[in-house]
């Protein structure tokens, strides 16, 4: 499975969104792939409309998160699963962290 972090590099004192990552993994989510986009580049503007995304940092998975069954109901109370499958994470409140509120 692929993971994308959406990153605000303006926001310098918002919570490590690599962290998100050792959640999904002890739920037994195996990660493939890699990739950083902050919100400011052509790719990340690109997530925040398609998305629809108001929270910043936050992450998306690829559409292989739908083989992970025994997950998707804790991941429906964390975020959605948009059109194209992917899951997009928004509740960052639920985390206690520092976030943008876009």
């Amino acid at each position: 499975m692929d993971i994308t972090y959406l990153t605000d590099n303006t926001c310098k004192d918002c919570f490590n969104v690599i962290e998100l990552k050792g959640s999904f993994q002890s739920l037994g989510v195996f990660i493939d792939n890699e990739k950083y986009v902050d919100i400011s580049s052509p790719e990340g503007k690109s997530f925040l409309i398609k998305y629809n995304i108001t929270q910043v940092p936050t992450i998306i998975l690829s559409k292989d998160i739908n083989d992970y069954e025994t997950i998707k109901k804790v991941l429906e109370q964390a975020g959605t699963f948009e059109e194209d499958n992917k899951f997009v994470f928004r509740k960052l409140e639920s985390l206690n962290v520092k976030y943008n509120e876009l």
